[in-house]
């Protein structure tokens, strides 16, 4: 398939990427090349990355930009009974600037979290070690283990953190 390159010396950055390639799933998400930001950094290996977008949120008087304590300073006689409050969602610039890398009208609208897998190889991955790790990662598709020969697999390394 191709050898994962673990040397901790070797952070690939999306400036000094000589290949890449995105999944098809990412691709029909919205999310391109171009999501990455310049100095984004892959690392080496097998990376799982997560980006968190919160768009911030007020709750409006209905018709207004106003809160419904700015509402009651204004001085108008209104009963509380015929006010409508409303949930409206406002962008700061670095939710623009978020939006903004996602392909147009693709970003989710709302807060989320996007969790990616990144892969920096050696050498390039065949068609069908690229296609057996998308079904892996992307649909969960569980490993025939006995397809690779045993030089496919390095050994089982418990996590020795906290």
């Amino acid at each position: 398939m191709g050898s994962l390159e673990h040397d901790p010396s070797v952070q690939l950055t999306k400036e000094n990427a000589a290949d890449f390639r995105m999944s098809d799933l990412c691709v029909e998400q919205g999310i391109e090349w171009a999501w990455f930001p310049e100095r984004f950094t892959f690392g080496n290996g097998v990376t799982v990355f997560k980006a968190t977008a919160m768009l911030a949120e007020q709750v409006v008087v209905h018709g207004t930009n106003l809160s419904l304590d700015e509402y009651l300073h204004l001085d108008k006689p209104v009963p509380l009974s015929e006010l409508q409050m409303v949930k409206q969602q406002n962008p700061s610039e670095g939710w623009r600037e978020y939006e903004a890398r996602w392909r147009p009208g693709t970003c989710p609208q709302g807060s989320h979290i996007v969790h990616l897998t990144g892969l920096v190889t050696k050498e390039p991955l065949t068609e069908d070690g690229y296609q057996d790790l998308c079904d892996v990662i992307e649909r969960g598709t569980p490993v025939d283990a006995s397809e690779y020969s045993t030089e496919h697999f390095s050994k089982t390394r418990a996590w020795q953190g906290a």
